[in-house]
């Protein structure tokens, strides 16, 4: 369901609105604390003006860690209103949201909508001052068509041009400008996105990217192989976060099993999560609490970088934390280094955030750390579970997959 936003008042301060109000269902405000920021010019009569939504938290430090938002609508429809569902509770964890539009077809073809989602990660690095947002700690999440597209943002980000057959493409564009600035991220959530549009016309011909590419699949298989995600999977590619529907009826179950398998194949980081008899955008799986848990634990561990202060110098204190093997059945080794002495917990989490045991709670020494436990212990069921490592200096969380 689209939700729109209800302009309540308007400041306009250096060209921008700012403080909107939003309304989602049960009557909810959601404030966008700058609205309709312009951060492109393009050549298209129906969208000359490519515009983003902000939303900041509260009661926490800046900069903040920032995740972008793209849009569901197969390509064609849809607008970065659609963010409100996901405000309250990513603004709540520390994040800075950022909903952006992006071209849409029937006013132009791929790759115009890959380059308006890099022109708006550029415009938020050369800006970020000003938002009190963290340039250094961008990640991007979409769902559906917008899953998509962000997940190309994510596994092109050194790649400039790309041919297949007689097409060649340039993926990066200068929409915008700010060129001296990288589009690239550090994490991306994945949400029942289309990674194959060559295979996802095979199995679902109607609505499976035509629209997007300007062409029937079957007549221009190197441009749909150019829109794929998975021509540009590599071991360079930033963590990837992957949930997709079992009982998905519009984009196929297969298309992210396909995805995870190619990424982890080249030696990417993917953690996909299959989740069973959920279907499309509207079920109501992707809103809770559950699905929300997953969507923090995986920003905040690719996000939010912890640093000790020791007089102006911001240092880093512990590498991420490893999980193996996983997914796990039964034994689980897990590795971390502190670089001083400093009181460790770590704990396990179900998806609910439901604390199921404490492993570590002690002073550990400077220096790498290697523990294991038996995860048969807590008679856990099959599915998604989280490790959370903390001292006083660090927070880190890592995903565990449970196979019974």
């Amino acid at each position: 369901m689209k939700i729109s936003f209800i302009l309540v008042f308007a400041l306009l301060f250096c060209g921008w609105q700012k403080s909107s109000v939003a309304q989602i269902p049960g009557g909810t405000s959601i404030n966008a604390d700058y609205k309709d920021i312009e951060f492109a010019k393009v050549p298209s009569t129906k969208m000359p003006s490519l515009l983003l939504d902000i939303y900041l938290p509260k009661g926490v430090s800046a900069p903040f860690p920032t995740i972008v938002y793209v849009h569901p609508g197969g390509w064609s429809g849809g607008d970065k209103t659609d963010v409100t569902r996901h405000v309250s509770y990513l603004t709540a964890a520390g994040f800075a949201l950022v909903s952006i539009n992006y071209r849409l077809s029937g006013d132009t073809v791929f790759p115009a909508p890959l380059h308006d989602c890099k022109a708006a990660i550029r415009w938020l690095k050369a800006n970020a001052s000003r938002y009190n947002l963290n340039s250094s700690a961008i990640g991007i999440f979409g769902q559906s068509a917008g899953a998509h597209l962000a997940s190309l943002v994510g596994v092109t980000a050194n790649v400039k041009n790309a041919s297949s057959g007689a097409v060649t493409m340039d993926l990066e564009g200068s929409v915008g400008g700010n060129t001296q600035y990288s589009s690239a991220v550090r994490a991306v959530a994945d949400f029942f996105g289309p990674s194959n549009l060559v295979e996802f016309y095979k199995v679902q011909a109607q609505g499976s990217g035509s629209n997007l590419v300007g062409c029937t699949i079957p007549q221009c298989p190197d441009k749909a192989k150019l829109a794929s995600t998975t021509t540009y999977a590599s071991r360079t590619a930033p963590p990837f976060l992957i949930m997709h529907g079992t009982a998905d009826d519009v984009v196929p179950f297969s298309q992210s099993q396909l995805f995870d398998s190619t990424l982890r194949t080249v030696g990417a980081t993917s953690t996909f999560i299959p989740v069973q008899g959920a279907t499309h955008g509207s079920d109501p799986t992707w809103t809770k609490p559950e699905t929300q848990t997953i969507i923090i634990n995986f920003f905040t561990q690719h996000l939010k970088t912890a640093t000790s202060v020791s007089g102006d110098r911001r240092l880093p204190v512990s590498s991420a934390l490893t999980v193996s093997p996983n997914p796990s059945q039964n034994l689980v080794n897990v590795q971390f280094t502190l670089i001083q002495n400093e009181r460790v917990s770590l704990k396990l989490f179900n998806a609910l955030g439901q604390e199921i045991a404490q492993i570590i709670d002690e002073t550990l020494a400077a220096g790498e750390h290697e523990r294991s436990f038996d995860i048969s212990n807590w008679s856990l069921v099959s599915g998604v579970y989280f490790l959370r490592l903390q001292t006083p200096t660090l927070f880190h969380t890592q995903t565990i997959q449970v196979m019974r």
